[in-house]
């Protein structure tokens, strides 16, 4: 399995597994909007990019992005996804950071840095949720081995 599906699968499962987060709809990837539709409380998880980020000598390093939604349908939506947002930035920055230390000891990847929130947004041109939604963008950069290291 690739380092970014790798990473993003561990963030759903984490999201499934937090009592927390009990009774919300979890969505890996969703492929319609209609997959978002169901449940007064939807989290869901998109991986965006997985890109370059140098290459020195000849270990290539690389950036990886995903976002990370919540949607809030019920009474107090807006005070319920930011909860909501809040509970989640955690466990998915947590499990981020769990998968890279399981890669770097598998040795699949040489070094990585914590993953890191970016943009947040609460609007997604042309989804209407029916509620409250946030957006939030992650980032974790991570450097592969180098081409003769991983040959042996």
């Amino acid at each position: 399995m690739s380092i970014p599906f790798t990473i993003s699968a561990a963030v759903v499962a984490a999201l499934e597994a937090d009592t927390e987060l009990a009774g919300v709809t979890v969505v890996d990837n969703p492929i319609t909007p209609s997959a978002l539709e169901d449940g007064a409380r939807v989290v869901f998880v998109e991986d965006r990019d997985d890109a370059p980020l140098d290459k020195p000598g000849q270990a290539e390093g690389r950036t990886f992005g995903f976002i990370v939604g919540v949607i809030n349908r019920t009474a107090g939506a807006r005070a319920g996804a930011d909860a909501d947002m809040e509970r989640v930035k955690a466990v998915a920055t947590l499990a981020a950071r769990n998968a890279c230390t399981s890669l770097l000891e598998g040795k699949q990847i040489v070094k990585f840095q914590y993953p890191r929130e970016m943009q947040r947004s609460y609007r997604v041109e042309g989804l209407d949720v029916g509620g409250a939604l946030i957006t939030t963008r992650f980032e974790i950069d991570y450097r592969l081995p180098s081409p003769a290291r991983a040959a042996t």
